[in-house]
């Protein structure tokens, strides 16, 4: 079998042009509590770093679209996968969070040209024939790319100074657009122009932006928009504002582990091809009402403490963390040869594990019943003994001459 012969690198490069994008979109994720203490900068502005990218998605999409429509998609997309590796170089060399911040912004502004003209093509491409498949390992890929780049970004940074992380997922960008230059195939189905212009200019608008106004004025449309933004709202707020809460104690997690947290998007990359076939099968209506059901149902379920169940996996998970910052704390100050004023010893912050079980024994049974168990065990012990019960022994007061 031929890969090279047309229909599969199509798909690869697709999915390939979905990493590209997303590679390193929302890269500073991981590095924002390290940022804090890097430029000495407060929580907001160092997540403008992810705010200045996201602005820059949205600022550049409605250009990106209009500029695929005249000029064809391949070449808006691998412009723009070329410019977004170039404007990663220039990241790694920002000397204050100013300049990373403007960096972070011109990185949003070459995003549109490579995700969003990407779906265009596959609306044109696969008229059709499994045009939502395709999609799918499209999101697939971006799905990917969002985790690669944070997973690796953490790693990096726990190695090497942050520049690098920037330096090193440029040369993956880079190498990803020229895999979707060499891979993607010159459009076939393209028309220049647009469906929705040419509709308007039949129709003798030929003013401004007429796709543009064709599009505000589909409801379905509009509806699409909303989905994303609330999905992508919720999203990219929480994994901004986990990894500042992960990085305080109790956890106390570095950026290689905060960059781990995000294999939670290797779920996405599973659920998504299953996700395409569905909606090949039910429709889109159907899939995505029962995606938002699911959604709503998980956040207002109550906590196992309520219901009396076993904890759940993510439950475990959080166990996990607090485990690993518990020995990191014991750890560091085992390795201290001067303790700092204040500090406690060792036992005391990590207790043995059988001290552990009674402190748990005794909040659950109360000290008092507690108390009569031992003493029964003590006297069915000395009665084995020495053949007699004998009398409970009261404590002594230790105070008393």
């Amino acid at each position: 079998m031929n890969i090279a012969a047309g229909f599969d690198t199509r798909k690869l490069a697709v999915m390939l042009a979905g990493a590209c994008a997303f590679l390193q979109l929302y890269v500073t994720q991981p590095l924002l509590p390290m940022l804090t203490d890097v430029f000495h900068a407060s929580k907001i502005a160092v997540s403008l770093t992810v705010t200045a990218a996201s602005l820059g998605v949205a600022a550049a999409a409605p250009f990106a679209g209009h500029l695929a429509d005249r000029m064809g998609r391949k070449p808006v997309i691998v412009w723009s996968a070329f410019l977004l590796a170039a404007a990663s170089f220039a990241t790694a060399t920002a000397p204050n969070l100013n300049i990373l911040i403007l960096w972070r912004f011109l990185q949003g502004l070459c995003t549109p040209g490579v995700f969003a003209v990407t779906i265009a093509y596959i609306n044109d491409e696969w008229a059709g024939l499994g045009a939502p498949r395709v999609v799918a390992i499209y999101v697939t890929g971006t799905v990917l790319g969002g985790f690669s780049g944070r997973m690796l970004s953490g790693l990096i940074a726990a190695y090497a100074p942050w520049p690098w992380t920037f330096a090193v997922l440029a040369s993956l960008s880079l190498l990803g657009a020229c895999g979707v230059a060499v891979w993607l195939p010159d459009e076939k189905r393209f028309r220049r122009g647009g469906r929705a212009e040419q509709t308007a200019q039949h129709a003798g608008d030929l003013s401004g932006w007429p796709a543009a106004r064709a599009h505000f004025l589909n409801k379905p449309l509009l509806a699409t928009f909303f989905v994303g933004f609330c999905v992508l709202f919720s999203l990219v707020a929480t994994f901004t504002y986990v990894t500042f809460y992960l990085a305080e104690p109790p956890f106390g997690l570095r950026p290689a582990a905060l960059g781990l947290v995000f294999v939670v998007y290797l779920i996405g990359a599973a659920v998504t091809p299953i996700t395409g076939r569905a909606i090949d099968r039910h429709g889109n209506r159907v899939v995505l009402a029962a995606a938002i059901a699911g959604h709503r149902r998980r956040l207002h379920h109550p906590g196992p403490q309520s219901l009396g169940r076993r904890p759940r996996f993510g439950d475990h998970v959080l166990r996990s963390f607090h485990r690993a910052s518990r020995s990191q704390q014991l750890h560091r100050h085992s390795s201290q040869t001067k303790p700092c004023p204040g500090c406690r010893d060792v036992s005391e912050i990590l207790p043995h594990r059988r001290q552990r079980r009674r402190r748990r024994t005794r909040l659950r049974m109360g000290s008092g019943r507690l108390a009569r168990l031992r003493s029964l065990y003590r006297r069915g012990a000395n009665a084995h003994r020495d053949g007699r019960p004998p009398l409970l022994e009261r404590p002594q007061n230790r105070t008393s001459s």
